[in-house]
């Protein structure tokens, strides 16, 4: 896979890395820009997508916090997520460098999971998150 046109319009963009979970439609991306690594999770795109928005009605209890709830078709999909993109950070060098996270609609939601749960193993510095 490669990220093509849409890294070659951003200066310095390199090492990009997908993560797929494509039973639930659950998409992430990291990758090195300037001095800084990026997180971007993809938003809500197809029918699987929408299965996990609506799971997350539910809520659930937020491994590592007592106080904290968490939709259950979110937490799911970072849950199959996560341990892909730790493995990719650490492989492109994001053990100590800036981290960013981002991601729009369902990534918004996953970009959250993902800012609380690399907060500490990981330089996280900002998190944007759009819908």
């Amino acid at each position: 896979w490669g990220c093509g046109p849409a890294c070659d319009r951003v200066r310095g963009v390199r090492d990009v890395r997908r993560i797929d979970e494509d039973r639930l439609d659950a998409h992430a991306y990291v990758g090195r820009w300037r001095d800084q690594c990026i997180l971007a999770f993809r938003g809500t795109d197809s029918f699987d997508g929408w299965v996990q928005d609506l799971k997350s009605a539910e809520l659930v209890d937020l491994p590592g916090s007592a106080a904290c709830r968490v939709g259950s078709g979110f937490l799911e999909s970072y849950q199959a997520l996560s341990e892909g993109i730790k493995k990719s950070l650490l492989e492109i060098g994001c053990d100590e460098a800036p981290l960013s996270v981002t991601g729009h609609s369902m990534g918004a939601a996953l970009a959250t999971l993902a800012a609380y749960d690399l907060r500490s193993s990981f330089n996280l510095t900002t998190s944007y998150t759009f819908g």
